[in-house]
């Protein structure tokens, strides 16, 4: 997450969903599983379009998937997960992308801990650990005040 160019964050977060969707394919989490083919499908499509109609088409279907999967609040965790994920990949503006990120992150590191899947927890934090870094290489440090 250390690129400012929108297509080379996507690039990376592509290989990250795939090793995602095994992980959870594996674990049995039916829900975070099938939004995670979503979100590598959603990362193609946005890599060469930045349309809101694509977004919204992208989270009608995270929706279904994850009326078709329910387990309970756990499915509800993965679809809002998915859902601000969606609209933050989507934005034109990298800040937008990377504050939406930390949001959707968020909601993912809470279910990643309640179906007790640490290695996707420690996925989530440094995911939100580079985000932290990134917005600060790229927009505070560039407008931070001069030491006195």
């Amino acid at each position: 997450f250390q690129f400012k160019d929108r297509r080379a964050i996507l690039l990376c977060f592509l290989i990250s969903g795939i090793l995602s969707l095994l992980h959870f394919f594996l674990l049995g989490a039916a829900t975070a599983a099938w939004i995670s083919v979503l979100f590598c499908l959603r990362i193609s499509a946005a890599y060469f379009s930045s349309r809101k109609e694509i977004a919204l088409t992208f989270i009608g279907l995270g929706a279904g998937v994850t009326a078709l999967t329910w387990t309970g609040w756990i499915s509800l965790l993965a679809f809002v997960g998915n859902a601000t994920g969606t609209v933050a990949t989507f934005q034109k503006s990298g800040l937008r992308m990377r504050l939406l990120f930390l949001a959707a992150s968020a909601f993912w590191l809470v279910h990643n801990l309640a179906i007790w899947t640490p290695v996707a927890a420690a996925q989530e934090i440094c995911f939100s650990t580079g985000n932290l870094i990134g917005l600060w290489r790229y927009y505070y440090k560039q407008r931070a005040p001069a030491p006195l």
